[in-house]
């Protein structure tokens, strides 16, 4: 996965656990975990609850910046526990990016439970 790829796949999982009800700890520690395990250096994140700012720098020595507006918010802690569970299988090599980036599709497209 291009670094650039990376950057925005981990924001979005940062994103998807903020509007999912998790606190913004979580939501850097998922962001900051992900761009760990796949060898991003020098990474920060910076969560609040309606926004996140996120940067790395790639293998090549550039660094990369995503900002992401946290425009909806909810209560879903199934989603929060499957992203949460997501990152360690993907820290753990259980699953690879490419799979972990399918995996979030699949949980941001389920529906909402109430």
């Amino acid at each position: 996965m291009q670094s650039e790829d990376l950057l925005l796949f981990a924001a979005d999982a940062a994103r998807a656990m903020l509007e999912s009800g998790g606190e913004t700890y979580r939501a850097e520690d998922v962001a900051m975990s992900i761009i760990a395990c796949q060898g991003g250096m020098e990474a920060e994140c910076f969560a609040t609850s309606t926004g996140l700012m996120l940067s790395f720098m790639g293998a090549d020595g550039r660094v990369r910046s995503v900002v992401r507006r946290i425009k909806k918010r909810g209560m879903n802690l199934e989603r929060v526990s499957r992203i949460d569970r997501m990152v360690r299988d993907l820290a753990t090599d259980k699953i690879d990016i490419e799979e972990a980036s399918k995996e979030l599709d699949v949980i941001e497209r389920s529906k909402e439970k109430p």
